[in-house]
C-alpha cells in the first residue's frame, strides 16, 4: 500500500494515476491495500470531477461556435467534438468500473459519477437535436432541388472564356449537396444511425454517399483515359469514345435539348446507379481493350522503323538490295495493321449504329 500511495503521489497527470490504478487492480482488491490509498484515490476523484465540471462548462460556451475542423462540413464538425468532450469525460467512470472496487460509492466518487451523468445528458440532447437538424435539411425543398440534377457535368476551363475541356467530364455537385454529401459521410464514419423516414429512406440510409463514391470511380476512370489517349490513337478508338460518351450521356444534361428531364440524379435510386456503373465498367473495357490492340500495333511499326534507321544510320549497312527488301517488309506490316484496324473500327461503327436504333425516341428509358 505504501508503494502504491508512493507512486500515485509521484504520477504527472491524472491519465498517470488512472493508469497506474489500474495496473495495480490485482492487490488494489485487498481490503489492506484499499483502505491505505481509500484517501488518494478520492482526491482523484475529486479532480476527475472537477475536470468534468470545466468540460461542462467548456461545452455551454462554445456548442455555439464549435472551435475544431472549420474545413468540415456544420454538423459533422459540432458532433465530433461533442464526442471528443463526452470520451474525455468517460474516461474516469470506465477506468473506475474496470477497477471493480469501492471507491466509486465513496461521496468523492457518487459527486463525480452525478457530474458525468449530467454532463452525458447535455451531450445526447445536443447531439439529438444536431441530427434532427440534419434531417430537415435533408427533406427542404432546396436540398431536394438541389439532388435533381444530373451527376455528371462536362468538365470546363476557367478564365474570361469558358469552353469545355474535350472528352474531360466532372461531378455536378451543388454546394447545398455537397455539404450534405460531407455531412452524410462523416455521420456514417461516427456510427450515427439516422431513424428512416417513409418519404426520405433512401437519403436516411447514405444512399447518397454510395452514389457519389460510386460515379467519383466512373469521373476517375473516364479522365485518367482521356488525359493519357495519344492524338494517333483517337481516329481509332472514336467509336469506342463515341459509345462510352453515349453511355455517359444518361447522366449529363444534354446541351442541345436543354428540356430533357429522364437523366440519372443524385436523388435516383441505388439499383440505378449501380446498373449504369455495371454499364460504363463494360464500355471501359471496351475501351482498354481496342486501346491496347492500337497501341500494340503502333509499337511494331515502331520497333520496324526503329531497326530500319538503325540498319542505315548506325551499322552502316552497305547493301541496298536489303535495305529496299526491310523496306517493303515495313509497307506491307503498314497495310496489313491499317487494314486489321479500320476493320475493326468499321465493325465499331456498325455495332454503334445498332446501339443509335435502339435508343431512338420512343425506346429510351426512364432514368429517374
Amino acid at each position: 500500500g505504501a508503494v502504491l500511495r508512493l507512486g500515485l503521489d509521484n504520477c504527472a497527470c491524472l491519465s498517470d494515476q488512472l493508469k497506474l490504478l489500474l495496473s495495480s487492480q490485482a492487490v488494489i482488491g485487498r481490503p489492506l491495500v484499499r483502505d491505505s490509498v481509500r484517501d488518494r484515490v478520492c482526491e482523484i476523484m475529486v479532480a476527475h470531477g472537477e475536470d468534468i465540471d470545466c468540460l461542462e462548462n467548456e461545452f455551454d460556451e462554445c456548442h455555439g461556435t464549435v472551435p475544431i475542423a472549420l474545413g468540415m462540413p456544420p454538423i459533422a464538425r459540432a458532433l465530433t467534438w461533442c464526442r471528443g468532450l463526452c470520451e474525455r469525460a468517460k474516461q474516469p467512470i470506465t477506468a473506475f468500473q474496470r477497477l471493480g472496487c469501492e471507491f466509486q460509492r465513496e461521496e468523492a466518487g457518487l459527486r463525480m459519477v452525478k457530474a458525468f451523468a449530467v454532463f452525458e445528458g447535455k451531450m445526447v440532447d445536443f447531439e439529438r437535436k444536431a441530427l434532427n437538424r440534419f434531417r430537415r435539411n435533408l427533406e427542404s425543398p432546396q436540398a431536394i432541388e438541389s439532388l435533381n440534377v444530373p451527376v455528371l457535368a462536362r468538365l470546363r476551363s476557367s478564365g474570361h472564356h469558358t469552353t469545355s475541356l474535350d472528352g474531360l467530364i466532372t461531378l455536378n455537385l451543388h454546394p447545398k449537396s455537397q455539404a450534405l454529401f460531407c455531412d452524410a459521410k462523416r455521420l456514417g464514419t461516427l456510427g450515427f444511425q439516422l431513424p428512416p423516414l417513409a418519404e426520405r429512406t433512401v437519403w436516411l440510409d447514405f444512399n447518397i454517399c454510395f452514389n457519389h463514391n460510386v460515379i467519383g470511380q466512373i469521373v476517375r476512370r473516364s479522365n485518367e483515359i482521356q488525359s493519357r489517349l495519344l492524338p494517333v490513337q483517337k481516329p481509332f478508338v472514336a467509336a469506342e469514345l463515341e459509345k462510352l460518351f453515349g453511355v455517359l450521356s444518361v447522366a449529363m444534361e444534354d446541351e442541345d435539348c436543354p428540356e430533357k428531364k429522364n437523366y440519372l440524379s443524385w436523388n435516383s435510386p441505388q439499383e440505378d446507379i449501380y446498373q449504369f456503373h455495371q454499364k460504363v465498367k463494360k464500355s471501359f473495357a471496351s475501351l482498354q481493350s481496342t486501346l491496347s490492340m492500337v497501341h500494340q500495333n503502333v509499337s511494331s511499326i515502331d520497333q520496324l522503323m526503329l531497326s530500319l534507321d538503325k540498319t542505315v544510320l548506325y551499322r552502316h549497312w552497305p547493301k541496298p538490295q536489303k535495305i529496299k527488301e526491310a523496306s517493303l517488309r515495313l509497307e506491307d506490316f503498314i497495310s496489313m495493321c491499317r487494314k486489321r484496324i479500320m476493320t475493326q473500327v468499321a465493325e465499331m461503327e456498325s455495332h454503334l449504329e445498332g446501339l443509335r436504333a435502339n435508343s431512338a425516341p420512343g425506346r429510351q428509358h426512364d432514368w429517374r
